[in-house]
């Protein structure tokens, strides 16, 4: 039964919630980047919001940035669907462990708790990474942090965290190729957003430089 056609209603329902989530969820958490140094908007869009900080609003972002994300949770949900039916639902790593068939049921029909779950610990890694690289900067005094991290250090660190938060929620072949796909293929977007594709088209005022 072919997947996109057989539901059409589910379909766009399924493709509009996960474009709707990458465009509001994403930019929040790239404000973390922002507020933490880690990126600078040349016309940044900012709304104080719950922030009581004003030297940190609660979003810092740009006009083409909550369509980006849209696009990607758009590409990343359906990636899921059509890599689930092409691996038959395989997972990664379990011979070793003991994993039950309400284990595997809860990973693969998650319910919203264990969905919240999931974000919350995406978003943390967020945060993780800019207070991780503001220490780099200051070398740990504006941070909570002792030690001053360099990028490498971070890179390590945030991949070990990537790496536990899969096995621990995912486990699934078609997450571990989705994983794969994003690590590769986030980083030539941005290369192509700031190399050629902002400069062509002028900026519109929206263009961006990583610190």
């Amino acid at each position: 039964k072919d997947i996109l056609t057989s539901n059409p209603p589910k379909s766009l329902l399924f493709s509009a919630a996960m474009t709707t989530s990458g465009a509001i969820l994403g930019p929040f958490l790239d404000s973390y980047h922002s507020s933490f140094g880690v990126l600078q908007y040349d016309a940044p869009i900012t709304l104080q919001l719950w922030s009581t900080d004003l030297t940190h609003p609660a979003l810092i972002t740009t006009w083409w940035v909550p369509p980006l994300f849209g696009l990607a949770g758009f590409i990343i949900g359906w990636m899921y669907i059509l890599l689930d039916s092409l691996t038959a639902g395989g997972d990664v790593g379990v011979d070793d462990v003991v994993v039950d068939d309400e284990d595997r049921q809860r990973r693969r029909s998650p319910s919203v708790p264990f969905v919240l779950l999931g974000i919350a610990i995406f978003t943390f890694q967020y945060w993780l990474s800019g207070v991780l690289f503001a220490s780099s900067v200051t070398g740990g005094g504006d941070t909570a942090l002792p030690f001053d991290y360099d990028r490498g250090t971070i890179l390590i660190l945030m991949t070990l965290y990537a790496g536990l938060g899969f096995y621990t929620l995912d486990r699934t072949l078609s997450g571990l190729l989705t994983s794969l796909a994003t690590a590769i293929g986030g980083p030539l977007i941005e290369v192509g957003l700031i190399s050629i594709v902002l400069p062509a088209i002028g900026g519109g005022g929206g263009g961006y430089q990583y610190m």
